[in-house]
């Protein structure tokens, strides 16, 4: 009988601790130049929303296969941090540029290349710290980026 109430006592009194620690999320960011001694400024992919209706939220209660990828991409991005990865590598930068596509981006003859970083508060100030940079890679006009 006891062993039966060890057994149940964690259902009837679930731990709430999902995580093990609170740290800051990853973000993808990326920028196509025209030539290679180009210093553009960094885009973030897919940055969040400001605002969202309700019926937006009702809609993304079901279907959000956006949020979905851009989760599996913060997922292969932690995994390049950790142990970097030519699959993890390969998953971002193809997604990324068929996103672009998606977008109306011209990306023949382009230089292309992404970063990770992290964004730290200390006190008011928000500071990023560049943890992963991929190689510079110049896009022809082939269509690898279908899936």
């Amino acid at each position: 009988m006891i062993k039966i109430i060890k057994l149940l006592l964690p259902i009837l009194q679930p731990s709430w601790q999902f995580f093990k620690e609170i740290a800051p999320s990853p973000r993808i960011e990326f920028r196509l130049l025209e030539h290679i001694e180009e210093n553009l400024s960094w885009i973030e992919f897919r940055p969040r929303p400001e605002k969202l209706s309700i019926l937006s939220h009702f809609y993304r209660f079901f279907y959000n296969a956006e949020w979905n990828e851009t989760m599996y991409m913060t997922n292969c991005a932690e995994s390049l941090i950790l142990e970097p990865t030519e699959h993890a590598d390969t998953e971002i930068k193809n997604r990324i540029k068929r996103y672009l596509l998606k977008e109306g981006y011209k990306l023949e003859n382009k230089f292309f290349e992404f970063r990770i970083t992290f964004i730290y508060r200390r006190q008011s100030a928000l500071e990023a710290h560049v943890l992963y940079q991929s190689s510079l890679e110049h896009l022809s006009g082939d269509p690898v980026y279908e899936f």
